[in-house]
């Protein structure tokens, strides 16, 4: 078996992108395990102070180096790190303390709808075959969100965390696209510690005011555990995996994989949490699988070049 440093760049980022969904899918469980044990505001400040630990000593000189263009690109930083960091962590987990954890990941897979709204509007052409691929993953987590019988689609009820996380996520595909424009101007692990450092700025007051009214959270070992585990897995290894992703394959391409999560969430409910792992959960997993291969193939696409006209006339 090859090792990962000898697969194509296209390969590797796919890779990455696997794994970062994987880890957030066990985000949405693991803070809707704590319950009310730590505030959503203090999470979402300690899980970046975390990372932003473990990283800058780590990554200092290649920071330092780049200051100049990192000052250069302050606006555009502000709003990723906003939108990315900020806006996408604090609306899930405050959605997540009113709303199931299978429910968010499902919401969240979403994300690509409004990545790729966000691309057709720019004015950028897309192939039938990407947009097909698209309504079948989303397709996938309908399956799973309804437990299989889509007709209860029409007595669906958004309560307030499901807005929070469909805003979540509205966040997250604004961040990728973003995300994009800052191609090549910064090494992605420079801007990513660039981002951890301003959030945790951005965060601060609330984070303050969360102590300030609710005091120290109760959490035992177990729960510090977990809250490491978010700072160090979710937010360093996650964000860097998705960040060079994005370099290489692009926003809509790498937003598909945002359907992976509902699934994956279903998955490790199963193993951690004793949740049943049913067959609609299965048949979600085969067709989020299936538009995601139809969504970012290159073969696909080339296939459909050949017999498919495009979606706007040149």
């Amino acid at each position: 078996m090859p090792a990962l440093p000898s697969l194509r760049p296209a390969t590797r980022a796919v890779l990455m992108l696997v794994a970062s969904i994987g880890f957030w899918s066990s985000n949405v469980v693991i803070v809707r395990a704590m319950g009310d044990a730590i505030s959503p505001w203090l999470l979402s400040w300690l899980r970046w102070v975390i990372a932003l630990a473990v990283a800058l000593p780590l990554l200092w000189p290649a920071v330092r180096a780049a200051w100049p263009r990192l000052y250069a690109n302050r606006r555009p930083l502000l709003w990723l790190a906003f939108s990315g960091f900020v806006a996408n962590t604090v609306f899930l987990y405050v959605g997540l303390s009113d709303t199931t954890a299978t429910n968010a990941a499902a919401l969240l897979s979403l994300t690509p709808a409004w990545i790729m709204l966000a691309v057709c509007l720019s004015g950028t052409r897309l192939m039938p075959v990407q947009l097909a691929g698209l309504a079948l993953s989303i397709a996938g987590s309908l399956v799973i969100v309804t437990q299989g019988q889509l007709a209860s689609l029409l007595a669906l009820d958004f309560n307030r965390g499901d807005i929070f996380v469909i805003i979540s996520g509205m966040a997250w595909a604004a961040y990728t696209l973003l995300l994009r424009r800052l191609r090549g101007r910064l090494h992605p692990m420079v801007l990513m510690v660039a981002l951890m450092a301003i959030s945790v700025v951005m965060l601060l007051p609330v984070a303050i005011g969360s102590l300030w009214l609710e005091g120290l959270p109760t959490l035992g070992p177990g729960g510090w555990t977990a809250v490491m585990y978010v700072g160090i897995c979710l937010s360093l290894l996650a964000y860097a995996f998705y960040n060079r992703a994005v370099s290489e394959l692009g926003g809509a391409r790498a937003g598909a994989f945002m359907n992976l999560m509902p699934g994956l969430a279903a998955l490790e409910s199963a193993v951690f949490l004793g949740e049943a792992f049913l067959p609609y959960h299965m048949a979600g997993m085969a067709l989020i699988l299936g538009g995601l291969w139809l969504a970012s193939s290159r073969q696909a696409a080339r296939f459909a070049a050949r017999c498919l006209p495009r979606l706007h006339s040149t």
